[in-house]
């Protein structure tokens, strides 16, 4: 279409960006991304490069991270989320700042509960999940940890704050 779109980089890349790069789009700097990409891949493990984006992402206004993401929004360790919490972050990840007010008012759009669903039935469909866990979320209602207001978050239960990175993600 003659110019940068949003849309079309990979986790890697989006890591790359947030990590190393600036946001600016030009031509310099997606080569750089491209380079520097290269070398992560060659480096580490998927897994280990999908930990890395999922703790240096916004989830939220000055939510940073997994961790805190899911304490915010649900006052949990990531460890102790439900499959419709886990999936409710994962929908949040394109636009953590527009869907943030979802937590702000303390329910989901019926809309916005169908797109999680819909994305624990993927799950179901590919085999990534068991058809009666994915049966169970469909009769679920999202429950927010109940402060509800922008900019707070729970606190950190105590046997989290002893928890290095890689022992918080190896559960």
């Amino acid at each position: 279409r003659g110019g940068f779109y949003q849309g079309a980089s990979t986790v890697s890349q989006q890591l790359v960006k947030n990590l190393f790069l600036s946001h600016e789009k030009t031509i310099s700097r997606k080569v750089q991304e491209v380079f520097i990409t290269w070398q992560l891949e060659r480096t580490l493990p998927k897994e280990k490069i999908l930990e890395l984006y999922l703790n240096v992402i916004e989830w939220g206004p000055d939510v940073w991270g997994l961790r805190q993401a899911a304490l915010h929004y649900f006052g949990k360790a990531p460890a102790e989320l439900s499959l419709m919490e886990s999936a409710f972050l994962v929908s949040i990840i394109p636009g953590p700042r527009i869907f943030h007010t979802y937590f702000e008012r303390g329910a989901l759009t019926p809309n916005f509960d169908r797109r999680v669903k819909g994305l624990v039935r993927e799950m179901a469909r590919r085999r990534m999940i068991e058809q009666d866990e994915a049966d169970a979320v469909e009769e679920q209602t999202l429950r927010f940890l109940p402060s509800g207001k922008p900019g707070t978050t729970a606190p950190v239960p105590t046997d989290l704050e002893t928890l290095s990175d890689d022992e918080e993600f190896s559960e």
